[in-house]
């Protein structure tokens, strides 16, 4: 019979982290002995047992079977022969699938220095030292709970990212209509919640990361009081359509003394959501950055986001657009109906091209719109399979329509290309692209 601690334990000594929790996994033992020695059973699907004195868990060694959808689905097989290897290999990550003897540590719990005792067989030191969430086998994909497990570790590593051929695979698991339920995604935020006592999401650690693993600089500092991060839970209906519960959280204390002239100065274009248009700093923190993009001749866009945002604002909007404080803005129909208080969208429309340099309207599977001083062009919606989730479509479209802009490509060409982005991402659950959007108009002949 062998002890060792596994996982998060090793995994945060390597790191250097304090480490809270301790994994024990045994070799060679049955239940039986375990119980003999004073160990609690506590185990339900699987041995698990409490230590007679620190009460810290110690699992038998075991394999496990996928044998139905979800993360309920699995047979597990814990026997003496069951190897450390075969153990560490069903685990999630590399950087949690490694070993150590227990005997080996330090009095003080600490590693010793020769990192031979550790047992590594997936890499997962080289993963840690690339800053970098890698899965172990192809079994990863068994088990839908893993992809919120990596969602909890980015949350808590902000600097590490997820491996190319990890993402494929999450995306695939996804694509493949693995179910997360509701009592495990309230336990693993439960989780990160209880880290270290206050919620990761609180620190921008998922927005930081993702936005950085995208390869958009991001040096945004985060904040140290006030509000959390926004947040917006989701509820999607099998039509695709959607409503969201949104908290806007810290972006509501954005002031002018947020703004930084050099980086809204070197932008092309800044893109204003008129969901911040509530708070009268972050009003005037509009009006600062769009003063520092003209002076700099660059452009401003303003995106209206909601007809609620419409009703509440309508005259201080028009006023944005009507004063050449924005240049672009974006609208859906409803928006534009609700702008110009009209149920005839051409009325709206011709009222539209007056009060702005350059309007663009998305109009669901109808395509878009775009006016300016040019006239009028139209841009057709993209054939989709099946619509399955509409979140996002507004955002992926103006990202692609504004790739176009600033690439000289044409209004028409365009709104193609937000068409394009938009068509992508309604055709899965979440609002962020499962492929190269770059690849993809490449392949429908479009330049980018």
């Amino acid at each position: 019979m062998k002890t060792y601690i596994v996982g998060g334990a090793v995994r945060d000594r390597l790191l250097g982290l304090k480490v809270r929790d301790h994994d024990h996994v045994v070799i060679g033992a049955t239940p039986h002995q375990m119980v003999a020695l004073g160990y609690t059973p506590v185990g339900k699907d699987f041995p698990v047992f409490l230590h007679p004195v620190t009460r810290e868990e110690y699992a038998l060694a075991r394999t496990e079977r996928k044998t139905g959808p979800g993360y309920h689905g699995f047979v597990f097989h814990a026997a003496p022969d069951v190897s450390l290897q075969e153990d560490l290999a069903r685990r999630d990550l590399s950087i949690n699938a490694m070993a150590v003897a227990a005997h080996s540590l330090n009095p003080d719990g600490t590693l010793g220095a020769d990192k031979n005792n550790i047992i590594d067989p997936w890499g997962g030191q080289a993963d840690l030292a690339q800053r970098r969430f890698r899965h172990v086998t192809p079994a990863f994909r068994e088990d839908p709970v893993r992809i919120l497990r990596v969602a909890r570790l980015a949350a808590r590593f902000a600097d590490f990212t997820v491996a190319p051929e990890t993402l494929v695979l999450m995306r695939e698991m996804v694509l493949a209509g693995e179910a997360i339920h509701g009592e495990a995604i309230t336990a693993l935020h439960q989780r990160i919640v209880d880290h270290d006592g206050s919620s990761a999401a609180t620190k921008g650690a998922y927005s930081t990361h993702d936005i950085r693993a995208a390869g958009v600089t991001f040096d945004t500092a985060p904040a140290k009081t006030g509000p959390a991060t926004g947040c917006s839970y989701i509820l999607v209906t099998p039509d695709g359509e959607r409503t969201m519960n949104t908290y806007l959280g810290a972006a509501q204390d954005l002031t002018p003394d947020d703004i930084d002239p050099a980086q809204i100065a070197a932008a092309g274009i800044i893109y204003l959501e008129g969901y911040l248009w509530d708070p009268k700093n972050a009003k005037d923190a509009f009006v600062k950055a769009a003063t520092i993009a003209h002076g700099a001749g660059r452009q401003v866009a303003l995106t209206l986001s909601d007809s609620f945002c419409v009703d509440r604002y309508r005259d201080e909007f028009l006023d944005l657009m009507r004063k050449g404080i924005v240049d672009l803005v974006f609208s859906n129909e409803s928006e534009l109906h609700s702008l110009y208080q009209t149920a005839d969208f051409d009325t709206a429309l011709k009222q539209f091209g007056k009060d702005t340099k350059l309007g663009v309207v998305t109009r669901s599977e109808k395509g878009c719109v775009v006016i300016s001083g040019d006239g009028v062009v139209s841009a057709p919606a993209y054939p989709i399979d099946k619509l399955v989730d509409t979140t996002g479509a507004g955002d992926l479209f103006a990202a692609g329509f504004l790739v176009g802009l600033v690439r000289n490509v044409g209004h028409e060409n365009a709104g193609r290309l937000g068409a394009l982005a938009a068509a992508e991402v309604i055709q899965h659950i979440g609002a962020r692209p499962l492929v190269s959007l770059k690849e993809l108009a490449k392949a429908k002949g479009l330049l980018v």
